[in-house]
């Protein structure tokens, strides 16, 4: 089982399976933390409620575990795939001169990947460094987004991980083997109207909050 499990990591057709299936569970979870970042629009109440909830769960730590490892993963194979294509670069080139089907996003996947490595340690430390208290949880939403700065580089990220899911969204299905000819351009359209929407929701929220702290003074 080991030895198998090691022959399909060292394919390249085995990392972009691993790659797409950490994909799939990543956008799972931002799909889910949307979801619950949404709730800010219902007020500090309903927000802070949510938080507890949150915080109450018994595997909450082994979630959080479960997700550091996800991700690193996905961006571990990211970097160790882009290493072997960037060794093939002549090879690598003519298949994609032929192909003709480079984007924007496809081609800058790597760069993209790293842009997103930056704003989530960013964004985990712009968390901790202001508590961790449930309780507080919409005040220090608040205090992130009070500063220009806050928000820019907010949004700077979130669309920085829109680009890397407008490829990477259809992508996913096709490298888990889940596509079909006759359903690929579907699923590529669907993959980057989602790769919008979790962008727009998320780009929403310091859009909402700094219009709301401006009102409120």
């Amino acid at each position: 089982m080991i030895k198998l499990l090691l022959a399909i990591i060292g394919s390249s057709i085995g990392k972009k399976f691993v790659m797409a299936l950490t994909g799939l569970g990543a956008i799972g979870f931002l799909l889910v933390h949307l979801g619950g970042n949404l709730l800010i629009f219902g007020g500090k109440d309903e927000f802070n409620a949510y938080a507890g909830h949150l915080h109450a769960l018994p595997f909450l730590p082994a979630l959080e575990a479960g997700l550091f490892a996800l991700f690193a993963v996905h961006m571990l194979f990211g970097v160790i795939l882009a290493v072997e294509n960037w060794r093939a670069r002549p090879l690598a080139y003519s298949m994609k001169k032929r192909a003709g089907a480079s984007n924007a996003a496809s081609s800058t996947m790597i760069y993209s990947g790293a842009a997103v490595l930056v704003f989530l340690a960013l964004h985990m430390w712009t968390i901790l460094s202001t508590g961790t208290a449930s309780g507080e949880a919409y005040g220090r939403v608040l205090s992130v987004f009070r500063h220009p700065l806050g928000v820019s580089s907010y949004i700077l990220g979130v669309l920085a991980l829109g680009l890397h899911l407008f490829h990477g969204a259809g992508s996913t299905l096709q490298s888990l083997g889940l596509s079909h000819v006759k359903y690929e351009r579907s699923i590529t359209v669907v993959g980057r109207l989602g790769a919008l929407v979790l962008t727009a929701g998320f780009v929403s929220l310091p859009i909402y909050i700094a219009l709301l702290l401006r009102r409120i003074g």
